[in-house]
């Protein structure tokens, strides 16, 4: 019984082990997500910044613009691969035809909004590709810890998917379906596997439950047997047949079955017969069985221990005998008779 107790108990210790420890690494591959995330985030606002800029550019140079005609760059709320790749892009042939147009019109370098606006546009495109460098920095950390041992065998049940690294001219939509995948909220999952674990865990913790209790009854079964056999075994040496009446003093009166293991006289409360009399010694007498002998002995007082059939002489050893009475110390106070059968 106390193995299967065991091994109930280490498997459910392996089991609140295994759960803390899927809890340690999707905490780390969730923080690296939300970095891929907060870094993305931060490419999307300047991404629209960019498309601002350009419109406003646009605006500057339309009256210069007789033969080419610009189209106006539309921005979406949605923040996806595909509509920044489209809007970059965009704003490039923007500046690719604005560049030429201020070509054939010298004085349209000179204009103070067109030299702000270029100026802006690209200060947007170098804090643009500053940004797209640390997001793929994120990404390719989040990346070889997902694709590493341990989180490769449970990074996909968690919902953690490859990041794409970003690319303006090169990205596909097979990108843009990840990357929007990794986005999503993959928490439902950890709660689902919580969820599984801990009913798991109630299920053991209920096996182990019953176990013990079962276990503990048991113990409280055989303990409960110990002591009917203990209390069978001392009534079994209290009956003797020899007893200790008391004939003077405190205990006059009172009757003690004697027991083979033998039993204390004395005044301290440790005693097996408590003798609270004056003259009495904590413990000052010792009656039971010894090499099939019932003997009685002084246990070296200085008070000592005396007979009716010699009063003045202090014994240290005598063997039983019916009708025997003794004084426990000069004087008056306890006294006893031993009587047999």
């Amino acid at each position: 019984m106390e193995a299967i107790l065991g091994f109930l108990k280490s498997i459910f210790w392996i089991g609140v082990l295994l759960v803390l420890f899927l809890v340690w690494r999707y905490n780390g591959l969730r923080r690296l997500s939300e970095a891929v995330k907060e870094a993305w985030s931060n490419i999307g606002v300047t991404i629209h910044k960019q498309a601002s800029l350009t419109n406003q550019l646009i605006d500057a140079v339309k009256s210069y613009a007789d033969t080419e005609k610009f189209v106006m760059l539309s921005v979406h709320q949605d923040n996806t691969l595909i509509e920044a790749q489209r809007i970059h892009q965009q704003s490039s042939q923007v500046l690719t035809a604005v560049n030429a147009l201020a070509q054939r019109f010298p004085d349209l370098k000179q204009n103070t909004q067109y030299l702000s606006l270029m100026a802006g546009i690209k200060e947007v495109e170098n804090k643009l590709e500053s940004q797209r460098e640390k997001y793929n920095a994120a990404a390719r950390t989040y990346n070889v810890l997902r694709t590493s041992v341990p989180d490769l065998f449970y990074a996909q049940f968690f919902g953690f998917k490859v990041a794409p690294y970003l690319d303006f001219d090169g990205a596909s939509e097979q990108d843009f379906q990840s990357l929007k995948t990794l986005v999503s909220d993959d928490g439902e999952r950890l709660n689902q596997l919580l969820s599984s674990a801990g009913d798991t865990m109630r299920r053991i913790s209920q096996q182990v439950g019953a176990a013990a209790l079962d276990h503990s009854r048991q113990i409280a079964s055989t303990a409960q047997e110990k002591v009917r056999e203990l209390q069978q075994s001392q009534q079994e040496k209290a009956a003797t047949g020899w007893h200790l009446l008391g004939v003077g003093g405190s205990l006059a009166g009172k009757t003690f079955p004697l027991r083979e293991d033998g039993q204390v006289l004395g005044s301290a409360d440790s005693a097996e017969i408590v003798v609270k009399d004056t003259g009495v010694a904590e413990r000052h007498l010792w009656i039971g069985r010894e090499n099939d002998r019932w003997l009685l002995r002084d246990l070296d007082t200085r008070q000592g221990t005396f007979l009716d059939q010699d009063p003045d002489s202090s014994i240290s050893e005598i063997e039983l005998a019916h009708d025997l009475t003794l004084h426990l110390g000069r004087g008056d106070g306890a006294r006893f008779r031993i009587v047999a059968g």
